[in-house]
């Protein structure tokens, strides 16, 4: 069976536009503070 991607919901107010399309394109600011945050739970457990 075939695991189902997770979804991330981020509230994004007073965010810059071009921070938003960056995350969106897997890069930037954002998407670096995402894989720490990612990184942080999985060594949690």
């Amino acid at each position: 069976m075939k695991q189902k991607a997770n979804t991330i919901v981020m509230e994004m107010e007073g965010t810059k536009s071009e921070d938003i399309r960056d995350l969106h394109y897997g890069r930037g600011k954002i998407m670096r503070r995402v894989n720490q945050l990612l990184g942080t739970l999985e060594e949690e457990g």
